[in-house]
C-alpha cells in the first residue's frame, strides 16, 4: 500500500449536516485520491488515440479499434491493419497468394517502437486500475467513448462520492457520547490513584516485567468484585484477581 493511500485512509472524515437534518461523514481524502486516479487512467486512455495519429494509422482510429487494444494490444492493430489492407487489394483484382502476401507486408512496416509504446500505456493502464478500491473489469468494457477517447463513466466517479460519505446513525451519535463519558469518569479515577490502565510491573519475587491489566480493563474482560472489594482498592488493598 503506497504512502498516499495510506494517509488518504486514515486522514479524518468531515461532518457535515445535509438539509434534511442528516448528519454525515465525508472522507474528503479517500474521495479526492481514487478522483484522481480515475483522472490519471482517463490521461491514460487519451494516450491511445494519440498514438494511432503518431504512427499515421489516423485510418484506423474508431471506438473499435481503441477497446480491441485494451484487450488484445498489438495484436488488434495487426489484424485491423491487415483486415483493411487485404479489402483494398481484393477490389484491385491481385490474386489472393498476392493480397495474402502484401497484407502481411503491410502490417510489418508498422515501427516497433509504437508496440512497445503501446504496451507502456496498457500496462499503466491496469497499475492505476489496481489502484482503485472498486476496479474496472479487466477488459475495461465499461468504458465510455466520447470525442473520440475512452473515458471512465460519470456514474462510477459518482459512486465513490457515494461510498465515501457516511451516514451516521442516532445509535452512533449516543456511541460518541458514552466514550466521552466514560473518558470522564476514567479521568477521574485516575485522579483519585486507582490503576485503571494496563501497566508493566516488576513481580515481587523479581525478575522480567510482566503486563498488569488494569481495573477496566479486567471488568471489561468479565471479573467481577464485590463492593468490599472495590472498597478496599480505593483504600489500597490490591485486588486477588
Amino acid at each position: 500500500m503506497n504512502a498516499g493511500l495510506l494517509d488518504a485512509k486514515s486522514a479524518p472524515a468531515t461532518l457535515e449536516t445535509r438539509e434534511d437534518g442528516r448528519e454525515v461523514l465525508v472522507r474528503d481524502k479517500m474521495i479526492t485520491y481514487l478522483t484522481d486516479i480515475c483522472d490519471s487512467i482517463d490521461e491514460t486512455l487519451a494516450q491511445l488515440p494519440a498514438l494511432i495519429k503518431k504512427y499515421s494509422l489516423s485510418e484506423y482510429a474508431n471506438e473499435a479499434i481503441y477497446r480491441a487494444m485494451l484487450v488484445d494490444g498489438f495484436g488488434a492493430v495487426q489484424e485491423a491493419v491487415i483486415e483493411r489492407t487485404r479489402a483494398k487489394l481484393r477490389q484491385s483484382g491481385l490474386f489472393p497468394k498476392l493480397v495474402e502476401k502484401l497484407a502481411v507486408e503491410n502490417v510489418e512496416c508498422i515501427p516497433p517502437e509504437f508496440r512497445k509504446e503501446l504496451e507502456e500505456v496498457i500496462r499503466g493502464l491496469k497499475d492505476l486500475n489496481a489502484e482503485l478500491d472498486v476496479q474496472l473489469p479487466e477488459d475495461f468494457g465499461t468504458l465510455q467513448y466520447i470525442s473520440g477517447k475512452l473515458l471512465i463513466p460519470g456514474f462510477y466517479r459518482d459512486e465513490i462520492t457515494a461510498r465515501y460519505t457516511l451516514s451516521i446513525s442516532g445509535k452512533e451519535r449516543d456511541t460518541v457520547k458514552k466514550i466521552r463519558r466514560a473518558a470522564a469518569i476514567l479521568a477521574d479515577l485516575k485522579d483519585r490513584g486507582l490503576q485503571i490502565a494496563d501497566a508493566m510491573r516488576i513481580p515481587p519475587s523479581g525478575g522480567s516485567p510482566i503486563l498488569v491489566p488494569g481495573l477496566i480493563t479486567r471488568m471489561a474482560a468479565g471479573s467481577e468484585y464485590t463492593d468490599a472489594e472495590l472498597l478496599g482498592l480505593v483504600k489500597g488493598i490490591e485486588l486477588r484477581h
